[in-house]
């Protein structure tokens, strides 16, 4: 616990120094709107930019954050908002810490917990975004149904859930953390053969609940789009091809592989194919959340990009790294998987790699622009090719 604090108390003083050189916003409209609502808010007026109402339904990061303009300047609150989110952020680490200590002891904990806390993801420090507080609450819960699928019956699922509502009000595409705990919950009963269904008469309210919850809000959301408030045109009238959406999705695939750093995701991709590692009850459950988030982070996400832009968005699926940083951990630690499978995933991800396509917004294609902008200044080559060589290079 020491060192989880030592960690977290030394990056909160990086990332409060980073966000304080980051003069002015940068995310337009997110920052500037997020910022005149929670202004709003702090002023008795409710949600609302400049006095026109702000219908957005996850709005607990701008409770959160409306503190900052009691009393203060607006440069002044810009500085104390930015300050807030540096540290919520930061706190990732607890539940990352709390879950690896359960897989592999206090010591080894603090590896993934290190990790979590330096990549590409945590720029969101410097600026006054929902992920700030959506992240660490959406780590909790995928956490949370992790512990569930190790110890069936227990507490953890509604844990889960209420965290999962949590990270659904601080961010609405959090909504899709209760779909991923029921598919999570479906596959582990299914993969368990022989205790099928003692897992599922131990848990029946619990996948009772969250099917439930699966259904209606996803009929909900297709009947009255305006209940999503400021989301509602992600399903009202967006209708992309299965082409587009594939496509995206693909992309959006590069941009996980990219922010992962690439080792966790060749590391994940061997340990799958190993029918040992799904006999691991710790590790499976572990994999079975992960995977479930992963697939179902990607299709939400190539929907929501199929409207606006042509670029993929790396923090639109940055909710799975805590939980694959856990995962690259325990099977490294637990030898389980082999060199020629760990071979096969690095050749055949960096012949995928060759797919995507150049940056075209570097400030949400984070990861992937710095991988290629380093061997690009090195070597003078493409995206396609900088991610296959990194692929290679921390293959080998």
């Amino acid at each position: 616990m020491a060192a989880l604090v030592g960690v977290c108390g030394v990056a909160m003083a990086v990332y409060l120094v980073l966000a304080h050189r980051q003069a002015l916003p940068v995310f337009s409209p997110d920052e500037f709107n997020y910022g005149r609502a929670a202004r709003s808010i702090a002023d008795g007026d409710g949600k609302a930019i400049l006095g026109v109402p702000y219908d957005l339904p996850a709005a607990l990061y701008l409770y959160v954050i409306a503190p900052a303009w009691q009393g203060s300047s607006t440069t002044d609150a810009y500085g104390i908002a930015k300050a807030i989110g540096a540290v919520l952020i930061c706190t990732t680490a607890i539940p990352t810490w709390l879950l690896a200590r359960a897989l592999l002891g206090a010591r080894l904990a603090i590896v993934p917990a290190v990790l979590v806390l330096a990549g590409t993801w945590m720029t969101s420090a410097a600026l006054i975004l929902t992920e700030n507080l959506a992240l660490p609450l959406a780590t909790a819960s995928l956490a949370a149904m992790v512990m569930t699928l190790r110890v069936p019956g227990s507490r953890w699922g509604w844990l889960a859930l209420g965290l999962a509502a949590l990270a659904t009000w601080s961010r609405m595409q959090c909504a899709v953390l209760v779909p991923i705990f029921f598919t999570a919950l479906a596959v582990r009963a299914l993969i368990a053969r022989p205790q099928t269904w003692q897992r599922l008469r131990g848990d029946a309210w619990l996948v009772g609940a969250v099917g439930g919850l699966t259904a209606i809000g996803t009929i909900v959301a297709l009947a009255d789009p305006g209940v999503l408030g400021a989301y509602s045109g992600v399903v009202d009238g967006l209708r992309p091809s299965p082409g587009r959406l594939l496509a995206a999705a693909g992309h959006q695939a590069v941009g996980l592989v990219a922010t992962l750093a690439i080792l966790p995701a060749i590391v994940v991709i061997a340990a799958s194919v190993r029918r040992a590692a799904w006999k691991d009850d710790d590790l499976a459950a572990l994999l079975v959340v992960l995977w479930s988030a992963t697939v179902l982070l990607l299709a939400e996400s190539a929907w929501l990009i199929t409207g606006f832009g042509t670029w993929h968005v790396e923090r639109y699926v940055e909710y799975v790294v805590p939980l694959a940083l856990v995962a690259t951990v325990v099977i490294a630690a637990r030898s389980a998987t082999r060199w020629r499978d760990l071979a096969g995933a690095t050749v055949g991800l960096g012949a995928a790699l060759l797919l995507a396509p150049p940056i075209r917004n570097a400030a949400e294609e984070r990861a992937t622009d710095a991988t290629w902008h380093r061997f690009d200044q090195l070597l003078g080559v493409s995206t396609p090719v900088a991610l296959l060589l990194a692929t290679l290079i921390l293959g080998g």
